[in-house]
């Protein structure tokens, strides 16, 4: 069975009724669910069964109700929760359940509690789009009230902000061009440095998955689920295949063939998506410079624009 089964049943037929009978009106308030983890997004095996995995649960509670239940909540649960359920063993490692005030995990996690208006107000970084794709992908299992819910919802639909997907998809636009057309194609193909061969490659397919999680609507995951998660995207067989083949190849003219289709049809799927206009079969970075230029007059335009760590700021050449 997987650990997200076990922990929905062991919240719906352990959990609540726990907290029906011991905090009342708590159960009437918090939301349950699980969040974060392999078990989360479908990926766990038996190698994931060593930790946060199994008869487990977290739990949402509000400021208030934070302060005077969230203690003994997690104390009650821990001591009294059985020691296995469906015969699966509750965690050696970890409390059995985690309980968090919600606009306190909001901050933590995403660095914000509420849902911006625009991403010319903010962007998520790295650590904070993974807790986004978390929140958004994970499981909520019962809230009455729907406030996490809502929460959750209208972070998710920040994914969908075009202002945050113009700024992502140049900034993995100019990558997949920076490792793939110009350094590998261009230039570590002709040299003997087969690290950097190795280097380059493994940054040109991160950057392709993830400008398609954002061509998507969505926010990117964790490294270690990243290639997990894009093969769930609708419409990606051809660009999975082309993936599977470059890392399968040794041979450096296949390898290049391959980037450049790969290229073409980002290219084709930046167009389809009416982030720039078309401008026919041209190399990415000219793509690039064309959704530059887009962002650059945004930008001028805001009274507000947020520089996230690492951001580059307008491309000298546009201005």
């Amino acid at each position: 069975m997987k650990g997200l089964e076990i922990s929905r049943r062991f919240f719906l037929e352990w959990g609540l009724p726990f907290l029906q009978q011991q905090f009342p009106r708590l159960a009437t308030r918090v939301a349950a669910g699980k969040i974060g983890g392999s078990d989360c997004l479908g990926a766990d095996d038996a190698i994931s069964t060593d930790h946060d995995w199994g008869p487990l649960f977290m739990l949402w509670l509000d400021q208030d109700d934070h302060r005077d239940y969230g203690s003994a909540v997690r104390q009650k649960i821990d001591e009294q929760a059985p020691d296995s359920f469906l015969g699966y063993r509750r965690p050696d490692n970890c409390y059995v359940v985690q309980v968090h005030s919600r606009v306190a995990y909001f901050d933590h996690h995403v660095g914000i509690h509420a849902p911006p208006e625009s991403g010319s107000e903010w962007l998520p970084d790295t650590s904070a789009e993974e807790a986004l794709y978390d929140i958004a992908h994970g499981s909520i299992y019962y809230d009455p009230t729907g406030q996490f819910t809502s929460l959750r919802e209208g972070f998710a639909a920040f994914a969908r902000d075009p202002i945050f997907r113009l700024r992502r998809l140049v900034n993995t636009c100019f990558e997949i061009w920076h490792y793939g057309e110009y350094n590998f194609c261009q230039r570590l193909a002709h040299r003997e440095d087969a690290v950097s061969l190795h280097i380059c490659l493994a940054r040109f397919i991160e950057n392709v998955m993830r400008q398609t999680f954002y061509l998507n609507n969505d926010y990117c995951p964790y490294w270690k689920w990243l290639h997990h998660e894009f093969l769930k995207i609708p419409g990606q067989q051809e660009l999975a295949s082309l993936l599977d083949g470059l890392v399968s190849s040794s041979r450096l003219e296949e390898q290049t063939g391959i980037v450049d289709r790969i290229c073409g049809i980002q290219r084709e799927m930046i167009y389809a998506e009416g982030m720039v206009e078309n401008l026919g079969p041209v190399g990415l970075f000219t793509v690039y410079q064309g959704m530059e230029k887009k962002l650059l007059a945004l930008r001028e335009k805001s009274p507000t624009w947020w520089v996230e760590p690492g951001d580059r700021g307008p491309d000298p050449m546009l201005e």
